[in-house]
């Protein structure tokens, strides 16, 4: 089996000297550009990991978060249901490549996805609450690499075919994340657009983004902040508080049960809550 941290560290030099080659190939004020671009993301952009928001509640009420394998091997206990069963209910029609990447690698089934972020509601197609955990976490990490892109997607074949060559050029080690991405991202770089470098680490189409896989238990301290729209957040509110007389559905109550806790422990100052 494949040790995914340790090629990432043994890619670190390869990263180290495409970062250089790029800014020399550059002129003088775009390699400052690109240097300014480099320092920002190594001070700003942090790990986020889009949840649904009773996952929140769950890290809040002192539950570490849970990966797809430990979810489905509880739901198996839980159930008496066999969980590669689960596992393929759902993930559904992803299922087999993440069984095959999960697979070759040495603990791959406690493997932890996110993304970097440096703002915004990082892969909201995952879950509307972006959770971002703290600069802390990160400086803990033993074992962290990240991606130019999903694993999924860069490290198989058209015929889904799992590639693991490919990863020479699209890893590194959490360490050099700011080489890696000003590399990939050098001709989108413009420091008159500062304010829209977070939209370069997560495009709005989601088609651009530099995924992190980390082993390492996620508890409520570890966490940062909660950051959701303002859409999403008055919605939920709404529902809570604007009619105490109102009949509710019972996933509706569920809902508002959830929302209510995270409101509560934003009151009791164990979490910041963020509306874009």
């Amino acid at each position: 089996m494949l040790d995914l941290f340790a090629i990432a560290t043994n890619n670190a030099d390869y990263i180290n000297k495409t970062f250089n080659e790029t800014i020399a190939s550059l002129s003088e004020p775009k390699a400052i550009e690109a240097k300014h671009f480099a320092q920002w993301v190594e001070s700003k952009a942090l790990i986020s990991i889009n949840l649904r928001l009773f996952v929140i509640t769950e890290i809040l009420n002192g539950i570490p978060y849970k990966n797809i394998h430990e979810w489905a091997q509880e739901q198996a206990v839980l159930s008496g249901r066999n969980k590669d069963e689960i596992l393929r209910e759902r993930l559904k029609g992803f299922y087999d490549k993440r069984m095959a990447f999960d697979q070759a690698f040495q603990k791959g089934e406690c493997f932890r996805y996110g993304a970097l972020n440096a703002g915004g509601f990082g892969l909201s197609n995952y879950g509307l609450y972006c959770t971002v955990l703290t600069h802390n976490f990160h400086d803990t990490l033993n074992h962290s690499a990240c991606f130019s892109g999903d694993s999924l997607e860069i490290c198989f074949s058209k015929s889904s075919t799992f590639d693991p060559t490919v990863l020479i050029k699209s890893i590194s080690p959490f360490s050099h994340r700011h080489w890696l991405a000003t590399s990939q991202l050098i001709a989108d770089i413009d420091a008159a657009q500062q304010n829209d470098w977070s939209q370069l680490l997560i495009s709005t189409d989601f088609k651009q983004y530099f995924e992190i896989i980390f082993i390492g238990e996620v508890t409520v301290n570890d966490l940062k902040c909660v950051r959701v729209s303002t859409e999403e957040y008055q919605q939920k509110w709404e529902l809570a508080f604007s009619n105490f007389g109102k009949s509710l559905t019972e996933p509706e109550r569920a809902e508002v049960q959830d929302f209510v806790q995270l409101l509560r422990a934003v009151k009791d100052g164990k979490i910041q809550l963020e509306t874009i």
